[in-house]
């Protein structure tokens, strides 16, 4: 009876130590202490007194302690690290150097060496996120993905070597080497091969498409969007879509502008119209394609590609840039349609949408003159049906004589006598119809011969009419034989 129950206390005695021990450890001082850990491989988890760590490779979890959650997979992953919680490491030193940093996922050799304590980071690649230390919410996917980042928060890299050199954070670059010269820019997002690739200092800048990013060397750009493969940022605050390739944007709709009045202040009615339209010089002309992607800093392979996949160069109009500034200092007019260059890699350009303001005011004045000058049609014609009769208001020595010869072939003269008071004169020619067809300015006063040639007109009947001051002095008829 003594020997049965000996038998089982050892059982009873047997079954407790197997319950209380959860560890799995295989390798020379693997594991320590702690509860559901698994440490396999020299010295790997050696210190551990925390739960739930798994440790696979020699060196992995080597200096954790209370840590808990961790899985170390691969030569001295997460060496370091001692009371670090929920980290996945897998790769040759993935991690090596993190101490309490919590919530990380760190896959590759080198992935995340440097990192100490941040938290919620991904790094998946070779080298990927190799100098972080303590910033948190990162994510780098690709062989040395945001490379020498140190302290920037919010980052995400994809693509081989993106964010290569940022240390700055809330940029986001999706493609290979996005954003690679980027050092303290914030808030950039690039999306394509090269994209934003020569930004270094700038902030909130987009660029979407194959390289498209900003001149070389032109400084500290912020606020501009590149979209379309190899679309090409010049200064801040700009919107750049497609390159010099491009024939054609649009859609259905037109493009809208703020415009609501509930917003503007200080309104004028001082825009330049028809004086502003006459001296514009519109051309012709073809872009030198290769001249200008020189000047903005191009690389000459881009040039070379864009030059093999273009069609044949066309012809287009439109205005230089250079002469309407030049027309709007000279004259003084109201208008802000050139973009002038904000920096030594930035072009003229024009903002043609905005002509449609001056040339409505040119109509409109167009339309007042037009509205005037069929007034005095209307008024000459009355007084066709009175001939002889003198506007009175019009100094009394103004006087229009019949032409000699009339009718006429060749050529006839028309006398008037002009008052000195008078400030203005003018003989206007009319058709019967109501159409005038000459206005010729008289600047002589007293008496004053004007000669008509009959190769000017058609062989018909004509009113011709003497304007002084702007106000009907007399009218005659005259014939026109061929």
């Amino acid at each position: 009876m003594k020997t049965k129950w000996t038998l089982a206390l050892i059982f009873f005695l047997l079954v407790t130590v197997a319950r209380s021990q959860t560890n799995t450890n295989l390798g020379t001082n693997a594991g320590n202490a702690g509860s559901e850990n698994t440490s396999i491989g020299y010295l790997a988890n050696n210190l551990v007194t925390g739960t739930l760590n798994v440790s696979l490779g020699s060196y992995a979890g080597y200096q954790l302690t209370t840590g808990e959650g961790n899985t170390f997979l691969g030569r001295a992953t997460g060496a370091s690290s001692t009371n670090a919680h929920y980290n996945t490491f897998v790769g040759y030193n993935a991690g090596y150097y993190n101490t309490g940093g919590h919530y990380n996922t760190f896959v590759g050799s080198n992935a995340g060496l440097n990192h100490t304590n941040g938290t919620n980071n991904v790094f998946v690649g070779s080298n990927s996120g190799w100098s972080l230390t303590s910033s948190s919410n990162n994510i780098a996917i690709g062989y040395r993905a945001l490379l020498l980042c140190q302290t920037g928060s919010y980052n995400t890299a994809t693509g081989t070597e993106a964010l290569y050199n940022t240390l700055a954070g809330g940029n986001t670059g999706y493609g290979y080497q996005t954003l690679w010269f980027n050092t303290n820019g914030y808030g950039n997002t690039a999306c394509g091969s090269g994209a934003l690739v020569f930004n270094t200092t700038g902030f909130n800048n987009t660029g979407l498409g194959y390289r498209a990013t900003m001149s070389a060397g032109i400084g500290d750009v912020q606020n501009s969007t590149a979209l379309g493969a190899e679309a090409t940022i010049t200064a801040s605050n700009q919107v750049r879509v497609g390159n010099a390739n491009v024939t054609s944007i649009g859609g259905v709709v037109g493009w809208s502008i703020v415009s609501d009045g509930r917003f503007k202040k200080d309104v004028r009615e001082d825009v330049s119209g028809l004086d502003f339209i006459n001296e514009l010089r519109p051309v012709s002309y073809s872009l030198d394609i290769p001249a200008m992607d020189k000047f903005i800093g191009l690389p000459d392979s881009v040039t070379q590609a864009r030059t093999a996949a273009r069609k044949k160069s066309t012809r287009t109009t439109g205005f230089v840039a250079q002469e309407v500034e030049a027309l709007t200092k000279k004259g003084g007019y109201v208008f802000d349609g050139v973009d002038a260059p904000q920096n030594d890699k930035d072009h003229y350009s024009i903002r043609y949408d905005l002509f449609v303001v001056p040339l409505v005011k040119a109509v409109q004045e167009l339309s007042a003159k037009v509205k005037e000058q069929q007034n005095q049609i209307e008024e000459l014609l009355n007084q066709v049906n009175t001939p002889g009769n003198v506007n009175p208001s019009v100094g009394s020595k103004s006087v229009l004589y019949q032409n000699i010869a009339n009718p006429f072939s060749s050529e006839t003269e028309i006398r008037m006598l002009i008052a000195e008071n008078v400030g203005s004169a003018q003989l206007i020619i009319y058709n019967l119809e109501g159409a005038q067809l000459k206005s010729i300015e008289v600047k002589g006063r007293g008496e004053q011969t004007v000669k008509i040639s009959g190769n000017e007109l058609k062989a018909g009947i004509y009113v011709y009419g003497f304007i002084a001051d702007g106000k009907i002095v007399d009218t005659k008829r005259m014939v026109l034989l061929k």
